[in-house]
């Protein structure tokens, strides 16, 4: 049976998406090195994935309420668009002769425009596809992701040897660059216009407030939709347990070799690119919770597996595995949010879920990183552990609420 092609817009989305993160591979693994050898610390490092929690934290409620309000597709240009000529600056100028404080501008002001990308990206994606085909444009959205992640990750290694970390960071904001140009290519078809504000409504910070009590009003009245949130909060800090564990592995195993580096990063990619590209037959197969269930378990059992096997072949099947799994329980988790909330409150639900993501992640975090800080298996152990709690919490979550996860509830209501 041949399978249903993308649409063009979709195609060009995915192609900013690999475009952005070929530089977010090279600037994750640029700044992790430019920190741990100037302080000999993964805690550095941790440092800079708190300040992007709060930066989160900060924006989360105005990021959510003007993508509601205004088109994800101009959101998204835009943000990528000041992104880029802000990292190319910054990179240019100032990092040379301040490079801590020119990582905390480039962090804050990536950070300030991620939350407000991602959420636009969240609402834009249920506009670019059919229902149906929503999951394989999540799977390939992972692989893209990840593909960039690899090309960057691979080209870091080559950078690094033969510039540093300030050509890596600087390559960085071209494909932001890059990401809005292609965004703003795309042909996104209208849909229904977005709501218009009821005469009387309130406005400015008021009416961000009434934006978000309406959502929570939904939220409450569905305990699933609150379920799949707390999921995909966990999905992401075992991300961000593997990026903080990818140096002290280097370091401890392969004697800070930046090329090793890159693989042990690459063949979590692998792994991930190699998922998303059947990822929608196997949650179709498994149902949406089975699936959620099984890639959190997976999760949880090969971080544990890492302990022993974190060096040489061993630690590069581990981290493919884990990023096989991780892509099967997030498109199943992203999909299934998409698909149960209506159209005009999409933004909101998409930072929602960053804002659970940030606050999981900012508490979780700091305790992984001082355990690395410890000692290599200390860290390893405490984040298998985690991840452990975490597939215990959605195989509890789920069997209370398991019906119809993918149930299309948002399709079903009225947009305007």
């Amino acid at each position: 049976m041949t399978r249903i092609r993308l649409p063009p817009a979709a195609r060009l989305v995915l192609s900013a998406t690999f475009a952005t993160n070929v530089g977010n591979g090279m600037q994750m693994l640029a700044v992790a090195r430019l920190l741990f050898d100037r302080t000999g610390s993964v805690s550095s490092f941790a440092g800079v994935i708190l300040l992007q929690y709060l930066v989160t934290l900060a924006t989360t409620l105005f990021a959510g309420s003007l993508v509601d309000h205004a088109a994800p597709k101009t959101v998204c240009t835009v943000v990528d668009g000041l992104r880029g000529l802000a990292v190319c600056v910054a990179s240019a100028t100032l990092l040379p002769s301040h490079p801590a404080l020119a990582i905390t501008v480039i962090t804050l002001v990536i950070q300030l425009g991620k939350q407000f990308q991602r959420t636009a990206m969240f609402a834009l994606e249920p506009r670019l596809v059919e229902a149906g085909l929503l999951a394989r444009y999540n799977g390939a959205a992972v692989t893209c992701m990840q593909a960039g992640q690899l090309a960057g990750v691979s080209l870091c290694g080559v950078v690094l040897q033969a510039g540093g970390p300030i050509d890596a960071i600087f390559l960085n904001g071209l494909s932001f660059l890059a990401s809005a140009a292609l965004v703003a290519c795309a042909r996104v078809p209208a849909g229904a216009p977005a709501p218009a504000p009821a005469a009387g409504a309130p406005r400015g910070v008021r009416g961000v407030l009434h934006d978000w009590w309406s959502l929570a009003r939904v939220i409450r009245m569905d305990r699933l939709l609150l379920t799949l949130l707390l999921l995909s909060a966990a999905d992401y800090a075992v991300v961000d347990f593997i990026n903080l564990s990818l140096v002290p592995i280097d370091n401890a195993s392969f004697a800070a070799n930046p090329y090793w580096l890159s693989l042990l990063d690459g063949s979590f990619a692998i792994g991930a690119i190699v998922a998303g590209l059947g990822v929608d037959g196997a949650i179709a197969r498994l149902g949406t919770a089975r699936a959620i269930v099984t890639g959190t378990g997976l999760q949880a059992a090969l971080y544990l597996a890492l302990l022993p096997a974190h060096v040489g072949a061993a630690a590069l099947a581990v981290l493919f595995g884990l990023g096989a799994a991780s892509t099967l329980s997030s498109v199943a988790v992203t999909t299934a949010l998409q698909l149960r909330i209506p159209r005009a409150m999409q933004g909101r639900l998409g930072a929602t879920r960053s804002l659970y993501v940030t606050v999981v992640a900012a508490s979780l975090v700091p305790l992984v990183a001082q355990a690395m800080s410890v000692g290599l298996r200390h860290g390893l152990l405490l984040a298998g552990v985690l991840s452990a709690a975490f597939f215990a919490f959605a195989a509890a979550l789920l069997r209370l609420a398991p019906p119809a996860v993918t149930g299309e509830r948002g399709e079903s209501t009225p947009s305007s």
